[in-house]
């Protein structure tokens, strides 16, 4: 139940961002808040297995910030899910150039590859 309220909640102030821009001033502020609510909507969408839908909030997450590292590797795993695994590799190299560290993005990026029959790929 509190999921739900949470989740009803962030949608509504995604809806409301969208309907009413902030000043430039409050602009990064509240596209901040926006950003935290999608990538809270798409680990919940995740979670629950609505792989499309976690999908998309990734994806609206990436319109406002196209840098967001957490995004595309998420976006990455849910493309694993999905068999999508062309679009997982692009995913995770994009994740992997905003943040080389992430150790997750290199595993997802090795998996892509092993379905795509890319071992040797799949391994550096």
């Amino acid at each position: 139940m509190k999921q739900r309220q949470n989740l009803l909640i962030a949608l509504i102030l995604v809806g409301l961002l969208l309907l009413f821009p902030a000043p430039v001033a409050q602009a990064t502020s509240l596209n901040l808040d926006a950003t935290q609510a999608l990538l809270h909507i798409g680990i919940d969408h995740f979670q629950s297995g609505e792989y499309p839908k976690a999908l998309s909030a990734f994806t609206q997450l990436l319109q406002l910030d196209p840098k967001s590292a957490t995004a595309y590797s998420n976006r990455c795993l849910i493309h694993l899910h999905l068999e999508a695994y062309s679009a997982a590799v692009a995913d995770c190299s994009q994740a992997l150039e905003y943040n080389p560290s992430d150790r997750e993005a290199y595993l997802n990026r090795g998996l892509a590859y092993y379905h795509l029959n890319q071992y040797q790929a799949a391994v550096i």
